[in-house]
């Protein structure tokens, strides 16, 4: 069993590349809208966390997914996965302290470079770049998937230097959570998705068009994916990232099977 969160597509990938034949892939977005935090789980069976990494810690979602999901019987081997730009800084403390806290005990732990997506700080590599990185990445995770089947244990290292770097980030991401500066341009075509596809259901649709209706979200990046909207003056004309798997054929395609099937 594996709990994903993935705004962009990166750590949906992941999680769908680590699974076992048969094995359970569960959005943890879909777990917040269907008010479910209650599994079984077989003896023996793995339970994986996959997610990125926003501001060296876990996205705040997961953080309370972890702190609500309940299983029939406690899981002999869990891993967390974090997805990232460069390092899992806090990541794994984090899941171990969390899962403590309903007497779970984490496994395993791994780093998964993948491409960077934050556009509101930063802007995205080239094709070229993103193609190398995920080459890379698909090598890592065939690597991470054999581990886990050996129920491998592994920590990932926190150096004192990035324990730094991701305390001095944490109050950095409460202020960028905020809401206020996202806005659409005039080729938004007041299609919705971008409200779909919201973990948080922080965007509605009012006259025809896309309004954020809370003072903050996730900033997963899921609904700027569509080139329509913006935050503040730093992202106009910066280009977008999604992984491939969830790339439309065209823009503003929103009956392809990817966006329709996996809104996250």
């Amino acid at each position: 069993m594996i709990f994903y969160f993935s705004g962009t597509g990166n750590s949906r990938h992941a999680a769908l590349s680590l699974a076992g034949e048969s094995e359970q892939i569960i959005n943890i977005t879909d777990c917040f809208r269907q008010d479910q935090f209650e599994f079984g789980i077989q003896e023996n069976e793995p339970l994986g966390f996959v997610c990125p990494v926003y501001f060296g810690a876990l996205p705040l979602i997961v953080q309370e997914f972890v702190r609500k999901v309940r299983f029939s019987s406690i899981p002999a081997y869990i891993y967390g996965v974090f997805t990232c730009g460069s390092f899992s800084f806090l990541c794994e403390e984090m899941l171990r302290s969390l899962l403590s806290e309903s007497g779970l005990k984490l496994s395993s732990a791994w780093a998964v470079r993948m491409v960077p997506n934050y556009v509101v700080m930063y802007e995205i590599v080239s094709d070229e770049e993103q193609n190398r990185i995920l080459d890379d990445a698909e090598q890592i995770l065939l690597k991470i998937r054999s581990e886990i089947t050996a129920r491998h244990a592994n920590s990932t290292e926190l150096s004192d230097e990035h324990r730094r770097i991701a305390e001095e980030m944490a109050p950095i991401y409460k202020e960028a959570v905020k809401t206020h500066k996202f806005w659409i341009d005039d080729t938004c075509i007041g299609c919705g998705t971008c409200a779909a596809r919201c973990p948080v259901g922080a965007i509605t649709m009012r006259d025809g068009y896309p309004s954020w209706n809370t003072s903050t979200c996730q900033h997963c990046m899921t609904c700027i994916r569509c080139g329509a909207v913006e935050y503040g003056a730093t992202t106009h004309g910066r280009k977008r990232y999604t992984h491939p798997d969830l790339r439309k054929k065209k823009k503003h395609d929103h009956t392809t099977e990817a966006c329709a099937a996996h809104p996250s």
